[in-house]
């Protein structure tokens, strides 16, 4: 794979622009347990360890992302997947990281970061290029950091308003903290309102959990891989025709 190495300094440059520019730290990460690093050592690669150390299980931009505690997030994860047919080899997955409104970027013990969970519109996301990844050494190295440098964030729009659903409520109810979400009672699938005024702050293992057992549970297809035929010759034609050259 052609591009610089998976450095350090590789990795401090991707969490600054992609992460810390936008979405400072919240100053309230809880320090990841010595022992996490000895049992995820064969789990997740050196660059998602680094992270771990550099900031902890912390909070980013007033509690919009979160780096999780896998562990703790188990309940969770292992409720969303119950009896659901996700297109992947059997694995254990980790929630490794997450949004203010709880969706979740799952890491495979063999596929990586190839599953987000979302949960206010009960849909999974399979990822088959991230999976497929994962035998590349150079590209599983860093996607341990860019599962964090290119953070999955909320892009929920409060319909009365126009305007970011999540700017709307952090600015009415604050942030959210580590075991929190914001939900909306009733829940979406109840309603299908996504309105602002309909949030409030919740546990977030326990409002998660609801959602999975109480809503319906949906396996979304991966487009980019259903076309890559498609799109593959597409690029191909368009590159060797000079479209995408300066």
């Amino acid at each position: 794979m052609s591009g610089p190495p998976c450095d350090e300094v590789w990795v401090e440059r991707q969490i600054q622009e992609g992460l810390l520019d936008e979405f400072p730290p919240m100053g309230v990460g809880r320090r990841v347990p010595e022992e996490y690093f000895t049992r995820f050592q064969d789990v997740f690669p050196w660059s998602f360890l680094y992270v771990w150390r550099r900031f902890g299980f912390e909070g980013f931009g007033e509690g919009r992302f979160w780096i999780t505690d896998p562990l703790q997030w188990q309940p969770v994860v292992d409720t969303w997947l119950d009896g659901v047919e996700i297109p992947f080899e059997d694995q254990r997955w980790y929630c490794v990281a997450r949004t203010a409104m709880g969706s979740m970027s799952l890491w495979g013990e063999k596929s990586g970061p190839a599953l987000e969970v979302m949960p206010i519109l009960g849909r999974l996301y399979p990822s088959f290029g991230a999976a497929k990844s994962m035998s590349n050494p150079v590209e599983r190295d860093r996607s341990g950091c860019l599962v964090f440098a290119s953070p999955e964030i909320d892009d929920f729009i409060d319909v009365p308003t126009g305007e970011d659903l999540v700017d709307v409520v952090v600015g009415r109810l604050g942030a959210v903290s580590a075991d929190e979400v914001f939900g909306f009672v009733p829940a979406f699938f109840f309603t299908g309102r996504m309105e602002a005024q309909l949030a409030t702050i919740e546990n977030a293992e326990a409002h998660l959990i609801f959602l999975a057992e109480t809503g319906r549970v949906e396996v979304m297809p991966d487009l980019i891989a259903e076309n890559w035929e498609y799109l593959g010759a597409f690029l191909a034609e368009h590159d060797s025709a000079g479209d995408f050259r300066e």
